[in-house]
C-alpha cells in the first residue's frame, strides 16, 4: 500500500524551571536561586532545591513530593530547611535593643491516600530545632534553644487546573499537629487552615 505505520512513545524526563532572584534596599540585600523539576525522572514527582543569602544570614531548602494529579492513590512528600540568621528587635526610633543569631533546622514528611481525584488525607511528622548564639540584649526576655517534634493529620482538597497562563479552582488545606512532649520538647496543639481560590 506504500504506507508506513510509525509509533512514537515520548517520555518526559526533565522539566527544569530555574528561579533566580535578587533584591536590595538601604538596609537589606538578598539573592538566591531555586531549581524546580516538575517531573523528576519522568515519574510525576516534583523536586525542588535552592537557597538564598542575605545581609542577615542564609537559608537552604530541598524537597520532593508527589502530585495530587498523579494516577497513583498514594501521596507523599519529604521537606527540609536549614538556616542561619541574625534577628534584631528595635524601638520605634529604629535603635536596636536586642539581637541574636539562631541556627534553625526543620525536617517534615507526609504520607497518605487519595480518597478521590481531588481529596486526600495524610499523616505528617515535623521536627524542628533552634540553636541560639551570639546573644546581645538589654531586655529581660530570655532567648534560649528549643526543639519540637509533632505528629498530625492533613486534609487536602485541590481542584486547581491550568487554564492558559493561570490556575483556576479551589485549594483547601486543613492541618492538625500535636507537639509530643519528649526529651524536653514543647507540647502544643496547632490547627492551620488555608484556602486559595
Amino acid at each position: 500500500d506504500n504506507k508506513a505505520h510509525i509509533l512514537i512513545n515520548a517520555k518526559e524526563k526533565l522539566t527544569l524551571i530555574p528561579m533566580p532572584f535578587i533584591a536590595a534596599n538601604k538596609r537589606y540585600r538578598v539573592a538566591g536561586f531555586y531549581l524546580l523539576d516538575m517531573n523528576f525522572l519522568g515519574i510525576n514527582k516534583k523536586l525542588f532545591a535552592g537557597g538564598r543569602y542575605s545581609s542577615y544570614g542564609w537559608k537552604g531548602n530541598a524537597g520532593i513530593f508527589s502530585s495530587q494529579r498523579s494516577p497513583s492513590k498514594i501521596m507523599w512528600s519529604v521537606f527540609s530547611e536549614i538556616s542561619d540568621f541574625k534577628y534584631e528587635n528595635a524601638r520605634a526610633d529604629g535603635s536596636i535593643y536586642e539581637s541574636y543569631n539562631s541556627f534553625f533546622q526543620r525536617y517534615r514528611y507526609a504520607f497518605g491516600y487519595k480518597l478521590s481525584r481531588t481529596i486526600a488525607i495524610l499523616n505528617s511528622g515535623d521536627y524542628r530545632t533552634v540553636n541560639v548564639y551570639d546573644t546581645s540584649k538589654s531586655s529581660t526576655n530570655e532567648i534560649s534553644d528549643s526543639y519540637t517534634f509533632s505528629q498530625g493529620i492533613l486534609f487536602r482538597i485541590d481542584t486547581m487546573v491550568h487554564k492558559k497562563f493561570f490556575l483556576q479552582g479551589l485549594t483547601f488545606h486543613l492541618d492538625y499537629l500535636y507537639g509530643i512532649p519528649v526529651f524536653g520538647a514543647y507540647q502544643f496543639n496547632r490547627i492551620e487552615c488555608r484556602v486559595l481560590y
